[in-house]
């Protein structure tokens, strides 16, 4: 017999896996990288963004921290690239035969000099 609630129950299976580090809605910033490690499955699509910068570079080096054979073959979705340290922790770390994929949305920055 199909199953029709799939993605309900793997929602319900994250938030429970996530209530070990989690006081409601709020995680501690010393936690940031345990409940990652806890939602995030291989394949997720992640998109990094926050209020401001800060922010953002805030959760890109949180998961550029993860041991990649918990999360990986990841799709990062981001307006702008926030951290370097997306693409050379999570590139650098790659189990063999793993992809890491980039996704941003709106004009690309342009270089500028030779």
């Amino acid at each position: 017999m199909k199953e029709w609630n799939l993605l309900a129950r793997n929602k319900a299976l994250r938030l429970e896996r996530s209530s070990a580090v989690s006081r409601g809605k709020t995680v501690a910033a010393r936690d940031v990288g345990d409940l990652l490690e806890r939602v995030l499955e291989p394949g997720d699509r992640v998109c990094i963004e926050g209020n401001n910068q800060k922010q953002a570079d805030f959760l890109a080096s949180a998961l550029a921290r993860i041991y990649p054979a918990h999360i990986h073959n990841l799709t990062s979705c981001s307006r702008l690239l926030p951290c370097p340290s997306i693409w050379t922790s999570s590139s650098a770390a790659l189990p063999i035969g793993s992809t890491s994929r980039f996704r941003t949305s709106g004009r690309a920055p342009r270089r500028h000099g030779g």
